[in-house]
C-alpha cells in the first residue's frame, strides 16, 4: 500500500505541472492572439510588466501565472513581441523557474 501510494502521489505531482505548462502556454498564445486583433499603431502601449493572472488570463491577486508582455520596435512597420507566463510552484508558491514563453514578428499592412 504505501509503495503505491508513493506512485501516485508521484504521478499526481508530474501531472498537475504538466497541466501547469499546458495552461500557461495557452494564457500566452490567447495573449498573443488579442494582440494580433489591435490596430498595428495601439501593440506598443501593451507591453504589460509581471501581472498576476488565474487560469483564464484575467488579472487577480490569487492567480498562479505571472504575465509579462514585451513589445520591441524593430522598424516602424515591423514589431517583435514576446509573452513569458510565469508558473507558480505549487508546492513553495514561488515563481521560480517554470515558464512558457513564446516569440512572434508583426509587421504593418501596406
Amino acid at each position: 500500500m504505501t509503495g503505491t501510494s508513493k506512485v501516485l502521489v508521484s504521478q499526481k505531482k508530474v501531472l498537475d505541472m504538466a497541466r501547469d505548462h499546458y495552461t500557461a502556454a495557452n494564457l500566452a498564445k490567447n495573449r498573443m492572439e488579442l494582440l494580433r486583433t489591435f490596430d498595428f499603431n495601439q501593440i506598443p502601449a501593451l507591453n504589460e510588466t509581471a501581472i498576476r493572472i488565474d487560469n483564464n488570463g484575467i488579472p487577480s491577486t490569487e492567480g498562479h501565472f505571472i504575465r509579462t508582455t514585451t513589445i520591441n520596435t524593430i522598424t516602424t512597420n515591423l514589431y517583435e513581441m514576446a509573452i513569458t507566463v510565469k508558473i507558480q510552484n505549487r508546492k513553495t508558491l514561488a515563481f521560480d523557474t517554470a515558464e512558457q514563453t513564446i516569440n512572434t514578428y508583426v509587421a504593418k499592412h501596406l
